[in-house]
């Protein structure tokens, strides 16, 4: 049973890899440092390229991570993994490690969806420590992380290929949450994506990290198998057996460049990363 109403289903991650084009490598991934000020981060400029159109769609995102941490103690404070969102009440979402515990915490806002009431802080918190079969972000491996944002329906969240499942006190992402969301309304720049920061840049998340993808579409357990494939990152810009959302892909940092101070956008829309404070390029992949 996890903490605060989760608990982890069995979904298994052992179905046999999609057939994948043999000219697509996974070589590097961006090591950040974890400071706690003036953290290593990658931002990526706000964008309505990559943000939910409509209350029809799904809003997901994938990636690969190995934690440097050894324990949450050891930073003194929440360490984030990603964050696009400032304030009380934003438009936005924040993933992180909490500063006293192995959860991981996934914040989702909407300001004003129905024109009159916040959708404030609801909080999504993945328990390692009494998850039976799951695994402890913070081991020293690589892990892959997935989870999507849907009207109607609680978040979904996936580790190695399996699902965690919400209990319904948990409660639905509201209707009207996603069709009026926008990262940064007013253009200003302080709801930009921050990867491996608050958007403070500080609070830094200290390890490794890969293969970082968006879709305006739906993950299902097939879909978060195949993109999984038995700890083997594939290639999201074609379909290929199980993997159905190259259509809907609108960002993908692939951490390929092993050199420069940017990061491209591997999906068509282009929205290059910054790398901020100096992280760096590692021959450091899951495989």
């Amino acid at each position: 049973m996890l903490g605060n109403g989760f608990s982890v289903s069995a979904a298994s991650s052992s179905a046999a890899a999609a057939f994948q084009d043999s000219a697509f490598t996974n070589d590097y991934s961006i090591l950040f440092t974890g400071a706690a000020t003036n953290a290593t981060h990658l931002l990526v400029d706000q964008d309505a390229s990559f943000e939910p159109t409509d209350d029809t769609e799904a809003w997901s995102w994938s990636f690969w991570m190995k934690s440097t941490r050894s324990s949450p103690g050891s930073h003194g404070d929440h360490e984030f993994v990603m964050d696009c969102a400032t304030g009380d009440h934003p438009d936005g979402f924040r993933l992180y490690f909490p500063s006293s515990s192995t959860n991981v915490r996934l914040y989702f806002n909407s300001l004003d969806y129905d024109g009159s009431t916040d959708f404030v802080n609801k909080l999504y918190a993945y328990d390692y420590s009494s998850a039976t079969g799951a695994a402890d972000l913070r081991d020293g491996n690589w892990h892959h992380f997935a989870f999507m944002f849907k009207e109607g329906e609680p978040a979904k969240i996936w580790n190695d290929g399996s699902a965690v499942t919400l209990s319904s006190s948990a409660g639905n992402i509201p209707d009207g949450a996603l069709n009026n969301f926008e990262l940064d309304e007013d253009n200003d720049g302080n709801y930009d994506l921050h990867i491996g920061s608050n958007a403070a840049n500080g609070k830094g998340y200290k390890g490794y990290l890969d293969e970082l993808s968006v879709w305006r579409g739906e993950l299902t357990n097939d879909i978060v198998t195949a993109i999984y494939n038995s700890g083997v990152p594939i290639a999201l810009d074609s379909d290929s057996g199980n993997y159905t959302l190259a259509d809907e892909l609108v960002g993908w940092w692939r951490m390929e460049e092993n050199t420069g101070t940017t990061v491209a956008d591997s999906s068509s829309n282009s929205n290059t990363a910054t790398l901020t404070n100096s992280p760096t390029f590692a021959a450091e992949v899951p495989s």
